[in-house]
């Protein structure tokens, strides 16, 4: 960046910040003139008057910060002003072509933070007055102390946001469960419907660790098998309809212990 360049935008710059403490000038004027009216109002209780006059020393001590600001951003600007102009007669008597520097460490850069955490600052301090305000028209001659006041509140605001993300944290976890839920019941119903038309048996789950099987070709709907699955093993738990397979249950779980093959033996029995 050319130091002509650089100069035009330190000005602007300095021109936005000098437009913006005005304005911060401003608004702490028409605080203090409220505050002048409120004090006219409140003659009946002198500690009330001492409060707001404090008040009101605060806010022109802010002001006079302000006005300083200014003045110092005025004063800077008139000098870089200055030093524009020489630079323009400088570059009209030659013609210098050089290479443009492109500083690691721009001023500019640096001077735009600066100002910008000054304004920062400035701002935060305007919210805080703001708040002092707000809680002498609200208690008016009832107010005590009012800092704690302002204290308080500002926790409070802090309390409210805090609550609020947490209500939109839960509402966002209750979203993603219920599409988990909802996820999880398709797949299942899926993956049983699966099992149903593949190996011809509809599996239900009556109870923790209890499966009941259920035939496609099943001649009634009392004809079901119940199962116990836990880390103990597999246990066939007696039915009216496992009485009637006491033969094909010795041969395929007691003798060859397959339940496989015991499920696929009472396939072929039904298909025939």
């Amino acid at each position: 960046m050319t130091g002509v360049a650089l100069n035009e935008a330190q000005l602007s710059h300095l021109e936005d910040m000098n437009m913006e403490y005005k304005r911060a000038l401003e608004k702490s004027e028409k605080e203090v003139d409220s505050l002048n009216e409120k004090l006219k109002n409140l003659t009946e209780n002198s500690s009330s008057m001492d409060m707001l006059a404090s008040e009101m020393k605060k806010l022109r001590d802010e002001n006079s910060l302000h006005l300083a600001h200014i003045v110092e951003l005025e004063k800077e600007k008139l000098q870089l002003e200055n030093k524009y102009a020489n630079q323009n007669m400088g570059q009209e008597k030659s013609s210098w072509d050089g290479r443009i520097l492109h500083l690691k460490c721009n001023p500019l850069d640096n001077a735009n933070a600066k100002h910008l955490e000054a304004f920062k600052k400035l701002q935060e301090e305007n919210d805080h007055l703001k708040k002092r305000i707000k809680v002498l028209e609200e208690e008016g001659a009832a107010a005590t102390d009012v800092t704690m006041k302002v204290q308080q509140k500002l926790a409070n605001e802090g309390a409210d946001s805090t609550l609020k993300s947490l209500k939109e944290q839960l509402a966002a976890a209750e979203r993603q469960q219920r599409f988990i839920l909802e996820n999880a019941r398709i797949k299942s119903t899926e993956f049983r419907e699966a099992v149903y038309r593949l190996l011809g048996y509809r599996i239900d789950v009556p109870a923790a660790e209890t499966y009941k099987f259920s035939h496609v070709y099943a001649e009634s709907r009392d004809d079901y098998l119940l199962f116990q699955i836990n880390s103990e093993g597999i246990q066939l738990i007696e039915t009216e309809y496992s009485k009637q397979l006491g033969d094909r249950m010795e041969l395929y779980l007691q003798q060859y212990d397959s339940f496989p093959a015991f499920l696929a033996s009472l396939t072929m029995d039904l298909f025939s």
